[in-house]
């Protein structure tokens, strides 16, 4: 088995790139020869290059829908294609939606969402296979925390943590990736 797998990996260290990261060291581990491309470093046309690499499974965890819709003509290779879909924050443009590569994307790629409402989204717009599964994939092993986050959990009582992802001022942002669930179990608390 030979596989040309396309995602971020950390830094910055966020849910898709983990999970990238440990997906990645799991297929190793199985046995499978593995190709990896850190989407974040590609340019140009990266997903035409992918297309013809020799690889006969592409496997790709961006949020590209662009990408996506040019990675499918390796289905007309005999290629599998498989989209990991994290988030359906942004919706398809609808220039892209016209197009014939975004159809053939819905009728001959495989996706997997990583939540109901991701599969849902995905089947509405007309993906012919979807299947739910859980990005998460247990580590090996958990790594001792930064040495600064080891001080600060030392040195507070109680302690409870969250994170804001994706935060940008002055915008109308309204995805806040868990800020509002936490505000609202800190008011809770």
């Amino acid at each position: 088995m030979r596989v040309l797998l396309i995602g971020p990996l950390p830094k910055p260290w966020g849910g898709v790139a983990v999970h990238v990261q440990r997906l990645l060291e799991r297929l190793l581990e199985e046995g499978v020869r593995v190709r990896f491309w850190d989407e974040r470093l590609l340019r140009g046309r990266w997903a035409e290059r992918a297309v013809l690499a020799p690889e006969p499974l592409v496997h790709y965890h961006g949020h590209s829908w662009g990408a996506r819709a040019r990675l499918a003509w390796a289905s007309l290779l005999g290629k599998g294609v498989i989209f990991t879909v994290h988030s359906l924050r942004k919706p398809p443009p609808e220039r892209l939606r016209r197009r014939w590569e975004f159809r053939l994307m819905l009728e001959r790629g495989v996706f997997i969402a990583t939540a109901t409402h991701v599969a849902q989204k995905l089947k509405g717009l007309g993906a012919k296979r979807v299947f739910e599964v859980s990005s998460y994939i247990r580590p090996k092993s958990f790594p001792p925390p930064h040495r600064t986050v080891k001080k600060f959990a030392e040195e507070h009582s109680p302690l409870v943590l969250t994170v804001a992802h994706n935060l940008r001022p002055g915008t109308r942002q309204r995805d806040f990736y868990g800020v509002l669930d936490a505000l609202d179990a800190a008011e809770k608390l």
